[in-house]
């Protein structure tokens, strides 16, 4: 078995929009067991967010949320090019100014990994699925999302490019008590990065993302279409 200290750290910051600028630090330990074909692996974890607010004239990062919990996970290796990964993590989350979010989380994820033949070296594509159940403090604000996503990347030297694409349904538990209607809604999310390793600075590569997110929902007041592109600065230790 092998212990594994975990430091990740993400975060957006737009130039015209800086009231939606945030951020997360994640500390983790992966104590994982290998054996042949594969592994299983257990890991603990910590997460605070700091977030801007979403309002207009209001820019500074603020202690959003700590999050603790647990993920255990899987890798099965299928041949010599493709690998199964599955994961559930279980958390549990304290929000500092949007009280009615504190609650906990369970996910489940399932995902297939290859590196095709065509995409030559430096190529992988992935397809899976995933299930996540959040329970906060109001019905309304609980949820139940079931979704898909697929994914490509390419890696040519010191320039990479990836592209992803998601699509799911969430159904939330309880009505809201403007509508006094339970929402549902088709979420899709499409994204692509690009990159340059060479113009990494301290370990921190810049990615220049163009995003694009539909929400379609049966309460036409959280229905919305946007797109953005954004640079986003990230760091795995």
């Amino acid at each position: 078995m092998t212990l594994e200290p975990s430091v990740a750290m993400n975060g957006k910051f737009f130039n015209d929009a800086t009231h939606y600028n945030e951020a997360q630090l994640r500390l983790s330990t992966n104590a994982t067991k290998s054996h042949a074909g594969g592994s299983v692996s257990i890991s603990p974890f910590v997460e605070t967010a700091w977030y801007a607010g979403g309002k207009k004239g209001v820019d500074e990062l603020r202690h959003f949320s700590d999050s603790v919990g647990v993920g255990i996970g899987t890798q099965k290796q299928l041949g010599k090019k493709s690998q199964l990964a599955t994961n559930i993590e279980f958390a549990k989350h304290h929000h500092n100014i949007r009280h009615h979010l504190s609650g906990h989380t369970v996910g489940a994820r399932a995902t297939f990994s290859t590196r095709p033949n065509w995409l030559g070296s430096g190529g992988w594509v992935s397809v899976g699925a995933d299930y996540r159940q959040a329970k906060t403090r109001d019905k309304d604000d609980s949820y139940t999302r079931v979704g898909i996503q697929g994914s490509i990347a390419k890696q040519w030297h010191d320039f990479g490019v990836r592209g992803s694409l998601n699509v799911a349904q969430r159904r939330y538990h309880g009505p809201m008590p403007i509508f006094n209607q339970i929402q549902t809604s088709d979420e899709y999310f499409t994204n692509i990065s690009v990159w340059h390793n060479k113009l990494s600075y301290l370990g921190l590569t810049p990615k220049l993302t163009w995003q694009y997110q539909k929400n379609d929902s049966n309460i036409t007041l959280y229905s919305y279409d946007k797109s953005r592109v954004f640079l986003e600065v990230s760091r795995q230790f």
